[in-house]
Formats: C-alpha cells, structure tokens, sequence
C-alpha cells in the first residue's frame, strides 16, 4: 500500500477551487435530449436535434463516454432512408462533455455541454432498455439500414455490463477501493483448434477473435509490452486479424482508505491495472475498461502470448516469410517482463539482459510412461533406470541430472491413464494433491535447467477437474536484487 499525506488547509482550498470549477461549468450545461423508445413501431435508441430524431448506434454512445476525443454519424429520424445525415463530435472536458453537431462539411458549430453523471445515467438507462426489449424479440429500427449498425444482441449484452462498470465511468470525484469491481483479465487461446481463435477481455465482457495473420512483428509486440516497466503503462497492438485489436494496460493507485489526523489525513492506495480493450474493425461491440489485479494480468497475457506461438504452426511459404515455432515464441520471451512477473512485491527490477534464446521448450505432462515432452515433435525425454536420472538434459553446468521423485510420481498416473483408455476413470483420485506435488516437481526441475530452456506443466487428458485448466509456465527463480 501506498501512504499519501496532506494538510488540511490544503485540503480546503484545492476543495473550494474544484467545487468552484464545477459550479462555472454546470451554469453552462444543458440536457441531453437522448431517449430509448418506440417511433414508427420499430425500438430505438433516438437524439433529437433541432426537432429533428436522429438514431444513434449504442455501442458507438458507450464508446463516446471513453474516449478523449469521439466522433460518428448519426441516421436521420426512421422510416427516411435519405443520405442526409449529421455527424457529432464528442470531447470530454473537465467535469462535462461538449458535443458538435455537424451537418455535411459544415465545421462552425457551436459545441453543447452536458454534464458527465446526466451523460452517463442516460446512456445507462437507453441501453439497458434497448437490451430488454430487443432481447424480447421486439422490432428493431436498426434492422432497416444497410449502415454496420450490425452488432448482435450479446455485444448489447456487453454493453449493458459495461455501463455497469461505475468505476471507470466518468466522474469528477475521488474514487475509493471500495468502488472499485476487480475483475480477471482473460487472454486465452481457444479450445483444441487454438490456431483459429483468440478469446480476450475483463469477467465475463470478453470477445473471440480470429487469427488469420502471421506475419505480424512479434518483437514489436514484445516492445509495446515491455514499457509496462518502465512506464507503468503499455498500449499493445494485436494485428492477428488484419485489423488491430488495442489493449492498453495502466498501472494505477486508487484510495484504499483515508485516515484523519488532527491537522490532515493520509490516504492509503491499492495498486491495480487499468485495462482497456479497444475491439478490432470485425468486432461491433464497445470498447470494455476495467480494474484487474496487476500482476494476474500481467502473467495471463504474457503466457498466452507464449502458447499463441506454440499453437500457431507457422510455415516458410515462397512469397512471403513466417517465423518458425521456436522463432515465434523467442520473439515473445522476455526476461523484463519475468523478472517484474515474479519480482512483483518488490521494486521494479531491471534485466540484466535484453533477451534469451530458447533452444528447446518442454512440457512436463503426466503420461503412461512419459513425463517430459519435447515441443518441437522430438520423442518425449527419458527417465532412465530406477532413479529416473534424465540422460537427454542438462543442468546449468551442462550435466545430466535427476529430479528425485519424478519418476515415483509419474508412475501414479498409470492407473488413470489404463482405465482412461477403455472409457472409465477413477473418480477418487486427488487431483489436488497430485498437481501440488507436481508443480512442486516441475518447480525442481525449472531450478536444474539453463536459461536456454523454458519448462510449462500441464494437466492429462484424463483429468477433469479444471483445477489446471490451461498450461501454465514455470518461471526461473527471480534475480537477487542488489542494493
């Protein structure tokens, strides 16, 4: 936690100014005339301007509460199918928003300012409406124009939860911890066909997405993630569908509690990550904002990054060059990002090196009589003899080694894995406890291996307990920091 302390003369004038500030601006502030209703029997989300109701596309008004600096085009008032229609620019001011209403190349227009809590409170209760009644089966105006107002009832759906998001909505006042929904990053790749989908987002406001190109530049990947460290902040752009999807990730403080003393307070912070996913072109739904534990974020997309590379196979092709699976996923590898993964309770570390070649990635996955599998399709690595010495490996010093109690626990798998074969399992065993000790093993093991191997532990077939749902790396053991 962080310690921030201020007297409380200061603290009365910076609250007389802003309370002043916000005084001026809402003399300025008119209504927003923006409704959810029906007109012509057909639902819609309508802005009257000038007398004239004009159909706005909800997914483009909860982005608008976003951004900095929005801009879009609004339908003229239904059944009229004409070509004339007005364009709005939005920017957000300090406590307000200010909107343009433009009419063809017309750029003179005189801005109107409307209050950020009105703003967002009729947004909010539009699109939830909208979402009611649609989701009802209700006629739809948006279903007469041919003009990409096409998102679906579950991109409405994301909508809706993240306008419920109160937090990262606009608002002029301090936000406490306590306001705060921390919700898990996702970033995974889909399924058994991972080559075909991504699936990224905050909770349950995630999308899918297709990967369908390889020729990106992983390394600036890397770079834009990189800054994380330095920075505090990073934006990334995942171009893997031939539209960039934007994730930005901010390391941010937010008051945990304020402590009064006689002559001030002192506030106390808790760390998170503000993450905003930016969808690409092919996604119509809005852009999702929300607060992730920082270092869950971090290791989720730094691992699925690793396994995006691992899924992939990519090829040489005559007309143009792809990276193969090892050069894939050495573009991705970052000591940076590692040593700050699992330094997290500390200050920052820096590298001592900017980058590591991989040589050989392994998998240390419970088989019938294997263990530890080789990615690049060599045959799985032997435990030879009694002890399990592992012949094919080296240590730190070039040497082979052991790893007592590998061997032990992977001839426990045996039994699940013969019955698995004939279609029946075991349901008494203790999952729990094997992984436990398996991850313990593979912990072992990663302290034997060099810096030219990375090690990942992942679950049988045979278990479906969903307690390692997805592979997970084994991490070197962070760099002791000096003084």
């Amino acid at each position: 936690m962080d310690i921030m302390y201020a007297k409380n003369d200061y603290l009365e004038r910076e609250n007389e100014r802003i309370l002043a500030n916000i005084k001026d601006v809402m003399r300025t502030c008119v209504p927003l005339n923006i409704y959810c209703g029906m007109e012509h029997d057909v639902w819609g989300i309508w802005l009257e301007v000038d007398e004239v109701k004009y159909l706005v596309n909800p997914i483009l008004l909860v982005n608008s509460l976003f951004e900095d600096h929005f801009f879009y085009s609004l339908l003229k008032e239904y059944p009229t199918k004409s070509n004339s229609r007005k364009s709005v620019e939005i920017h957000k001011e300090s406590f307000c928003y200010s909107w343009r209403f433009y009419s063809g190349v017309s750029k003179n227009a005189l801005p109107i300012y409307i209050n950020f809590q009105e703003c967002v409170a009729k947004i909010k209760t539009c699109v939830e409406t909208l979402y009611e009644v649609l989701s009802a089966g209700k006629p739809a105006a948006y279903d007469e124009f041919n003009s990409g107002l096409d998102f679906g009832i579950e991109e409405l759906r994301i909508a809706v939860e993240q306008m419920s998001i109160s937090a990262v909505m606009p608002n002029y006042y301090c936000k406490m911890s306590s306001e705060v929904k921390e919700d898990p990053f996702v970033f995974e790749i889909e399924g058994d066909e991972y080559k075909e989908q991504y699936t990224i987002g905050i909770g349950n406001r995630k999308y899918s997405t297709w990967l369908t190109q390889w020729d990106n530049n992983y390394d600036s990947i890397r770079y834009q993630f990189e800054s994380i460290v330095h920075n505090m902040e990073a934006t990334i752009n995942l171009t893997f569908d031939m539209s960039d999807l934007v994730l930005k990730i901010k390391c941010i403080s937010v008051v945990d509690e304020i402590n009064k003393t006689k002559d001030g307070c002192g506030n106390t912070y808790k760390k998170y990550a503000l993450v905003e996913i930016q969808p690409n072109e092919f996604i119509h739904g809005p852009t999702l904002k929300g607060y992730c534990n920082l270092e869950q974020t971090l290791k989720t997309l730094y691992e699925g990054l690793l396994t995006l590379a691992l899924a992939h196979d990519v090829e040489s092709k005559e007309d143009e060059y792809e990276p193969s699976q090892n050069e894939a996923y050495n573009m991705f590898k970052s000591p940076l990002i590692e040593q700050y993964i699992t330094g997290m309770e500390g200050s920052w570390p820096k590298a001592e090196f900017r980058q590591v070649r991989v040589k050989r990635i392994l998998t240390m996955e419970p088989d019938y009589d294997e263990v530890i599998f080789d990615s690049e399709g060599n045959p799985p690595i032997e435990l030879e003899g009694e002890d399990g010495n592992i012949e094919e490996l080296y240590d730190k010093e070039g040497k082979p080694f052991q790893i007592d109690g590998l061997k032990e626990w992977q001839e426990e798998i045996e039994p699940i894995v013969i019955e698995g074969a004939v279609g029946r399992t075991i349901e008494s065993f203790d999952w729990k406890s094997y992984h436990e000790r398996g991850l313990a093993l593979a912990q072992k093991l990663r302290a034997k291996l060099s810096s030219d191997f990375d090690l990942w532990y992942r679950a049988p077939l045979e278990d479906n307990s969903g307690i390692i749902p997805k592979p997970i790396l084994i991490y070197e053991q962070p760099i002791e920091r000096k003084e």
